[in-house]
């Protein structure tokens, strides 16, 4: 059968913009939720990675899945989530309580293992960014086992929070006790593409150490071509983290640090 050129160029135009549709569709993505986008079948999935930070504190992806019953499945190293830590999500449509762990339906929670190991989720940023987050971390251990919260950007520590106590449901109720069983945080942060994101879960020293369920919610606000060029850029992402819960130390970070606040300003906008 003969098909007429200009036919022919039609359709042709067609599977172009449809492709480009798809092309910008796919580049244009601009929202990341770890417990909606949490994957089973791959690791690294997209920009999230699980794993761990060794006793070198080099990162390593967790290599393998586990299933401890009720909906509860998770990763870790080496089919063994105790050396390694690992991270879990409750998959059923009911609050779960086992080995003393409260999972409420969707939850993920990280566990850091045995010898210093410590559970990572890592966030790759695929753009160069001005980001609002959303970070919630609550203890989840019914015996209000310590662990050690830490929020880290390019290997730079941003944030570290002990936490102790309890947050979470119990024999059907809702519990809550301890001095510090649940942090949270909505910082705006600067993010170069290729950046990474860590939450690292870790032990406080202490021969028991709990799990902690994590909720972080990443939105790119504006998508930028680069970051202002800066002598240290290293401190100057980690001077946006603090300088969001202060406006006076964002506006000093001229004064401080030489760093052009107007470009802070505009791109935190």
């Amino acid at each position: 059968m003969h098909c007429p050129k200009r036919l022919f160029v039609i359709i042709n135009s067609v599977i172009i913009i449809a492709t480009t549709a798809i092309s910008v569709y796919a580049q244009s993505k601009s929202t990341w939720d770890n417990q909606s986008e949490f994957a089973l079948d791959k690791n690294p999935n997209g920009a999230w990675v699980y794993g761990c930070l060794d006793k070198e504190n080099q990162f390593v992806p967790y290599d393998s899945t586990f299933d401890l019953g009720d909906g509860i499945i998770g990763w870790c190293m080496n089919d063994d989530p105790d050396s390694s830590g690992n991270i879990t999500i409750n998959i059923s449509d009911k609050t779960v309580v086992k080995h003393g762990v409260s999972w409420e339906p969707g939850q993920i929670c990280l566990h850091p293992g045995l010898f210093g190991c410590k559970a990572v989720l890592r966030w790759t940023s695929p753009v160069t960014a001005s980001l609002n987050m959303r970070i919630g971390i609550g203890a989840k251990s019914k015996n209000g086992a310590p662990t050690n919260i830490e929020i880290l950007q390019r290997g730079n520590r941003l944030s570290q929070t002990a936490m102790c106590g309890f947050a979470g449901i119990s024999r059907n109720k809702s519990g809550r006790f301890g001095a510090n069983p649940e942090i949270s945080y909505q910082p705006s942060v600067l993010v170069k593409k290729g950046d990474t994101v860590d939450i690292v879960v870790s032990d406080t020293g202490k021969s028991v150490t709990g799990h902690v369920a994590l909720s972080l919610s990443i939105f790119a606000n504006r998508v930028v071509d680069s970051i202002p060029a800066d002598p240290d850029t290293d401190k100057l992402l980690q001077s946006y983290w603090i300088a969001q819960t202060n406006v006076t130390s964002l506006l000093d970070l001229n004064n401080t640090y030489g760093f052009d606040t107007k470009s802070v300003l505009t791109l935190l906008r």
